[in-house]
């Protein structure tokens, strides 16, 4: 790699001394090789050197600003080693084929230079140190190890004032979330240009689309006749429902199946070699009964074993010492499936617990149903869209689920309710999961307190928490994805933010903070789920109890259904909350939608963003205000805020950066902020707060 910049004198100002190791250093938000670039490596008050040198436009970011080289003496060496010795190194490595995100050497013909590349797309790369976007050839070469760890020179500045060509000095000033505010001056003419921001290049990157999925094998099953009795057997999903004939004579072949396979399962020997997928076996069921099933997957490695049950349509996942050999007499040749799939509702619905209790009523009563095929035909395959009737009382199945089914705002958008004219939600009338006392597994959500003692996150094994982090959020950024343009607030009546006051949306209720409920720890500790440690270094965590039930239907489910809300007529719009009030919020960049509680709106009435705490993570963060939606009851009432709030006792009050990163890596905190602590005693404080005993934790940062 040949010099790309003259490296610019030396300044003589004073500098700070760089930590060595930060919170946000060990949790960034991007699988990134560097880890970082030269400016995430500066503190407040340094003064960083910068080329610009092309359009951030060009250069695949969307928006205004430009892209540099940014220098720095401290990386001095680094860059000349780029310049020098890294050209050699490179024509020992073998060659490589990169695939998006991936960081290599590249040798770009135009110039006759080494250059350290990121892949964009399948012809497209960036030279990380030279500003640059290149159409690939073949000459990549594997990235010489020692190389890896030297931050990207390459960065984003926006400041108003400069041309391309123009040399730059930059005084941080204000520390961002992803880089720096900073006093820009000209090199040149030594004018200041004024204040402007910078931070890491990060070019849009183009992920291969992962290939088609090998074909699964499928159990045969009996076609649907119109104006035919049947029995509910399953449905789980209104899109894969299951019934059987109600026929006396079919009726007996299920059941004679169902017998008979379970009485071969009391004395049947487990497998002693893995099933291959697609074949027939009996499988011990979780009711410790016996069934037959079709293997569809398999990881021996893990001893999973994805099954589907021939009788029942269900998909479960069992292990090799419950799996049996299915006798000739069991086959499906002789002994065929009865039951077929059926299609009940089409839309976009997830089932609900009235829904799931309606299901097993008619299940559990073997209310006989009459089918009919939704085209008219006379028959129709397994997997037919039909209807089913209620033979006694004429109800109909369908339309009946689909009423239980179907979200209260949809519900209200149908009849035309104002969303900014239903009651508010505030944080107080929000649950909150609890910890128990005596210490548990925590799976921590945030550690953006660390340096305080302080993270947040919620029991593991939490039972809500895959709905409230997932389908919750995914409900509501359905409702919200077509809403507003960047930069063109459509606030209702309102023309601008200036004109929205919070007087205005006093007069409607609210949803508060008080009225949520809060998941409780055990005081005897558990082993937590870490969610956050933005503020470890203040000794706090966010983070839930191991095992908690309800953490998959807080963090998958509930997030579901807040997309679909939010993507909806009835919730696109923004608003702006009262002090404390529940509402559901995006957290940039992340296109998701998440339950927060309304702490500020930044610089007072008319302020452009909002200071928000996330209460499923625990993290608090600043974001546009036009990135906040009203709050509903349905996302609130019977689920509780997932995240608790730990303070750890015997935190250092003031710990090293050294501490720190001993702290994180105890917890194994991952690439997303997660991780796991062992906590043997939880003290609840306060409503979502508990002062916490890791001495585990405190153990491996001294």
């Amino acid at each position: 790699m040949k010099s790309i910049k003259t490296i610019p004198d030396k300044s003589t100002d004073d500098k700070k001394v760089i930590k060595p190791l930060s919170v946000e250093d060990v949790t960034p938000t991007k699988k990134y090789v560097p880890k970082t670039c030269l400016v995430e490596t500066m503190s407040i008050g340094d003064i960083v050197m910068v080329s610009i040198d092309k359009v951030a436009s060009e250069c695949r970011i969307n928006g205004p600003g430009y892209i540099g080289v940014s220098l720095h003496e401290k990386y001095e060496g680094d860059y000349m080693s780029l310049c020098d010795e890294y050209a050699a190194d490179c024509e020992k490595e073998g060659k490589f084929t990169p695939s998006p995100g991936d960081l290599f050497s590249y040798y770009n013909n135009e110039d006759g230079a080494w250059y350290r590349a990121r892949c964009l797309s399948n012809n497209l790369a960036a030279l990380i140190d030279s500003s640059s976007i290149v159409s690939m050839t073949s000459q990549c070469r594997v990235l010489p190890d020692k190389y890896t760890d030297i931050p990207e020179f390459s960065c984003y500045i926006h400041v108003k004032g400069v041309e391309i060509g123009d040399n730059v000095k930059c005084t941080l000033k204000t520390k961002l979330k992803d880089g720096y505010i900073v006093a820009v001056e000209n090199v040149a003419s030594g004018a200041s240009v004024g204040e402007g921001e910078i931070k890491r290049w990060c070019p849009e990157i183009e992920y291969t689309v992962a290939s088609v999925a090998p074909v699964i094998p499928e159990i045969l099953r009996p076609d649907v006749c119109d104006k035919s009795r049947v029995l509910l057997v399953e449905a789980t999903e209104l899109k894969r429902a299951f019934v059987r004939s109600a026929d006396v004579t079919a009726q007996r072949r299920y059941d004679s199946v169902l017998q008979g396979v379970v009485l071969y399962g009391q004395s049947a020997e487990p497998l002693t070699e893995p099933p291959n997928k697609g074949q027939l076996v009996v499988a011990k069921y979780s009711d410790g009964l016996h069934y037959r099933a079709i293997c569809k997957r398999t990881n021996v490695k893990q001893n999973k074993y994805l099954l589907k049950y021939v009788e029942f349509g269900n998909l479960e996942i069992s292990k090799l010492e419950d799996l049996y050999p299915c006798p000739e007499e069991f086959d499906l040749s002789s002994q065929p499936a009865e039951a077929s799939q059926v299609s009940l509702l089409t839309g976009d619905f997830n089932i609900t617990p009235s829904a799931v209790e309606y299901i097993e009523h008619l299940m559990d009563s073997c209310i006989e149903l009459i089918l009919t095929i939704a085209n008219g035909a006379k028959t129709a395959p397994s997997g037919a869209e039909v209807k089913l009737v209620v033979a006694d009382t004429k109800e109909c199945v369908n339309t009946k689920l689909e009423e239980l089914c179907t979200p209260e705002w949809k519900k209200m958008e149908k009849i035309g309710v104002d969303v900014i004219e239903t009651p508010c939600i505030m944080y107080s009338d929000l649950e909150q999961l609890e910890l128990p006392e005596g210490g548990c597994e925590i799976e921590v959500l945030d550690i953006s307190s660390l340096d305080g003692a302080t993270i947040s996150g919620y029991m593991k094994g939490e039972p809500l928490a895959k709905k409230i982090l997932e389908e919750l959020s995914q409900q509501i950024s359905t409702l919200v994805e077509s809403a507003l343009t960047q930069g063109t607030p459509q606030m209702r009546s309102y023309s601008n933010y200036s004109s929205l006051s919070l007087s205005t949306l006093n007069e409607t209720p609210c949803i508060m903070y008080s009225d949520l409920e809060q998941l409780e720890l055990p005081e005897g500790g558990c082993e937590i789920e870490v969610l956050d440690i933005s503020s470890l270094d203040g000794a706090t965590i966010s983070g839930y109890m191991k095992g908690e039930p309800l953490a998959k239907k807080i963090l998958e489910e509930l997030s579901q259904q807040m997309e679909a809300y939010c993507n909806s007529e009835i919730g696109k719009e923004p608003y702006l909350p009262k002090l404390e009030e529940l509402c559901i919020a995006q957290c940039p960049p992340y296109p998701q939608w998440f339950r927060a509680v309304f702490c500020e709106q930044v610089s007072g009435a008319g302020g452009v963003s909002a200071r928000l705490c996330y209460i499923d993570y625990g993290n608090m963060e600043v974001v546009p205000v036009v990135a906040l939606r009203k709050m509903l009851p349905e996302f609130v009432t019977g689920i509780p805020a997932l995240a608790s709030h730990l303070e750890i006792k015997d935190f250092p009050k003031v710990p090293s950066a050294e501490q720190l990163s001993k702290a994180i890596q105890h917890m194994e905190i991952n690439d997303e902020g997660r991780g796991r602590l062992k906590v043997t005693k939880c003290t609840k404080l306060d409503k979502g707060l508990y002062l916490v005993d890791a001495p585990d934790l405190i153990a491996a940062m001294m």
